[in-house]
């Protein structure tokens, strides 16, 4: 009896001992939705050229997989609408993780060990506007995520989206609510804009894990458009391959597949382009970490010049209106030739990150006026700045006015807050647009109505948002700084 038992424990052992054949398929220190495999992940819808009539859809998986496919239905009420799926062949791009190797602004391996993987991509068109649709795609043979459901564009009508700055640290940990508190509070907003700064090291595949997990289905659901941030910028660092330059990750273009903007740099494409979501709306993303700021705003002016959308909305990281150092004579110079052209061509709003706090100003009209609850006032531009993670700088209005002591009569900061992080939904309607900053909690912090007449005058209505108590670190709450989140 004794020796049986012997025998059927041992006989246990080794079925229960990892096999040296079947090695653990996620490596001591990874997640399970970290490391690539034979199944797609990092499901994400980016907007095609025109998203009312197309959609695009970007994903990855190992190396393994050579070949792969996407699937589209028209949704229907149907148990099984995707009998009806059009099949179409991905276009696949091999990134080796282990040649990404430079770390933000220093030199270091960051993927070491993760080998290649593949990102694969297809696009559908010849859509119907605003109507609903079902996609899936495929990593290996039978390998199938879960069908999406989408909808294209509105032609025309009222248009609403998200928007969020700076993810950047603690993306998994702390990002992850505020993402889908905006789902939640807004569920009707058709894309998603995230102002720069998505992860903390651009090149480093372990915090795009990250960032792709805390968004999870939401960006397989909503069109998303990223903006270059300088964390998603990497210096090869001195006498390296580049010579130093910083240049836009290697993992920025692989995995969102943007439209291709007409007249500008090469090093700039997919970083600055536009698009026309509607009749009303047109959106610009510039590239505020490039180099090369005199071709983004010949870009612009040609682009905002061509463009009858009766909204136009310019996202890029670094706010044209900066604290502290707008001082700074190259970006003071940045500052007012962008200024220019975005009167000349008629831009309503600039959304922004980088400064990791929530502000909101008015640049022109009188800013001696800022109303009451209820009273409108006349305003040329709008400039917001959020911050979304697990973060927080300082900046107070005053500093805002400091940084931009030039502009003193065309500038005033109207919301602000710290050690706050927030969302924003903002939503079109006609000669209408309506702006909410909430917070993680979803409460309302800050809000206004923009309206603009035919001849293109502006007129602001701050909302009872605007005039509650202002969030800093006055209010004891505890913050351990950056480097401490976990």
């Amino acid at each position: 009896m004794t020796r049986l038992i012997v025998i059927l424990l041992a006989t246990w052992c080794g079925l229960a001992a990892p096999s040296e054949a079947h090695p653990d398929p996620w490596p001591q220190g990874t997640a399970p939705w970290d490391t690539a495999s034979d199944w797609p992940d990092r499901i994400i819808m980016t907007p095609a050229d025109d998203p009312a009539r197309s959609i695009t859809i970007v994903w990855r998986t190992d190396a393994t997989v050579s070949e792969s496919v996407a699937q589209l239905a028209p949704a229907t009420e149907a148990s099984q609408p995707d009998l009806l799926a059009e099949t179409r062949n991905a276009r696949i791009e091999r990134v080796d993780l282990d040649e990404v190797s430079a770390g933000y602004g220093r030199v270091g391996t960051r993927n070491h060990g993760r080998g290649p993987v593949h990102y694969h991509t297809v696009s559908f068109g010849d859509l119907e506007p605003d109507t609903p649709y079902l996609y899936r795609v495929r990593g290996a043979r039978g390998h199938w995520s879960e069908w999406f459901q989408v909808k294209t564009a509105p032609a025309e009508g009222p248009v609403s989206f998200l928007y969020y700055g700076d993810a950047q640290r603690g993306v998994h940990s702390h990002w992850s609510r505020v993402i889908r508190q905006g789902l939640l509070t807004a569920p009707d907003a058709e894309f998603i804009l995230h102002a720069g700064d998505l992860v903390n090291s651009g090149d480093r595949d372990t915090e795009w894990a990250e960032w792709h997990a805390a968004g999870g289905f939401i960006h397989g659901m909503r069109n998303v458009i990223p903006v270059a941030g300088n964390h998603e910028y990497t210096s090869w660092g001195p006498g390296g391959a580049r010579g130093g330059e910083a240049i836009v990750t290697a993992l920025w273009r692989p995995q969102f597949n943007l439209p291709i903007a007409e007249n500008i740099p090469e090093d700039l494409i997919e970083t600055v382009y536009d698009v026309r979501y509607s009749q009303d709306l047109h959106i610009f993303v510039m590239d505020s970490s490039a180099a090369d700021w005199d071709s983004q705003l010949a870009w612009l002016d040609d682009v905002a010049a061509a463009s009858d959308a009766r909204w136009k909305i310019v996202s890029m990281h670094h706010s044209p209106f900066r604290p502290g150092g707008a001082n700074n004579p190259v970006v003071a110079e940045r500052r007012d030739d962008f200024v220019r052209i975005a009167r000349r061509r008629g831009i309503d709003m600039v959304l922004a990150g980088h400064n990791h706090s929530y502000n909101r100003a008015s640049y022109g009209g009188d800013i001696t006026a800022r109303t009451t609850l209820g009273e409108a006032r006349e305003i040329e531009m709008v400039i917001a700045v959020s911050v979304s993670g697990g973060m927080s700088g300082s900046a107070t209005d005053e500093n805002y006015r400091r940084g931009n002591a030039a502009l003193a009569d065309r500038l005033t900061v109207d919301r602000w807050a710290n050690n706050t992080p927030t969302f924003q939904h903002i939503e079109i309607d006609g000669d209408a647009l309506t702006y909410t900053a909430y917070t993680a909690l979803g409460r309302a912090y800050d809000g206004f109505t923009l309206a603009k007449d035919e001849a293109g005058q502006r007129r602001i209505i701050d909302g009872e948002a605007a005039f509650g108590d202002i969030r800093s670190f006055d209010l004891g709450e505890p913050y351990a700084g950056n480097d401490h989140l976990r």
